[in-house]
């Protein structure tokens, strides 16, 4: 099975992923009905691309609070178990669309871009939440971004938060460009 599948139905492999497209949870821009252009989508936009200025913009009008956790679904299904209480100790298994859970900190310290990752820390983002299992620290360390690690543990980021895999961040400074 490719990477992006879990579990065997028992007949044979199951199709490959579809075209990735990029979905913020609805309840996001729920918030702010009657805004033109979905500003979650523009608000996470900002963040993959260090528009720090449409970031500030975003920041100051729509998400003071830098803390929020964004549900991004993506066109990719997966195979997720449900509860074994409910469906005895095989579970029940299902395709699934799959989701991934991060904060505005997470794509900035993944992308390498410092000035955003100011931005945040400085208007309060805290620097070990994570709730897709990986915290900025970590995204940080794998990206090999040297100035985002720094302003991280400035800011009081915990270098021995463990992720969901028990991974602390310097487990993941595994190529050249992470060695600093």
């Amino acid at each position: 099975l490719g990477p992006t599948h879990k579990g065997n139905t028992g007949m044979g492999e199951l199709p490959g992923p579809v075209t990735e497209k990029l979905q913020i949870s609805p309840k996001l821009d729920s918030e702010h009905p009657g805004t033109a252009h979905a500003p979650a989508t523009r608000y996470y936009t900002a963040l993959l691309t260090g528009d720090l200025r449409n970031l500030q913009v975003l920041t100051d009008r729509y998400y003071q609070d830098v803390n929020l956790v964004f549900e991004i679904n993506k066109n990719e299904l997966e195979w997720q178990v449900k509860s074994q209480a409910s469906y005895g100790l095989s579970g029940l298994w299902s395709l699934e669309y799959k989701q991934e859970l991060t904060t505005p900190l997470c794509p900035a310290a993944r992308q390498g871009h410092t000035a955003c990752l100011r931005h945040l820390l400085l208007r309060g983002a805290n620097p070990d939440l994570a709730p897709g299992g990986q915290g900025p620290l970590h995204e940080a360390c794998l990206g090999g971004h040297t100035d985002c690690v720094e302003l991280l543990l400035e800011h009081k980021a915990d270098p021995n938060l463990r992720s969901d895999e028990g991974l602390a961040p310097l487990h993941l400074c595994t190529t050249q460009d992470s060695l600093g």
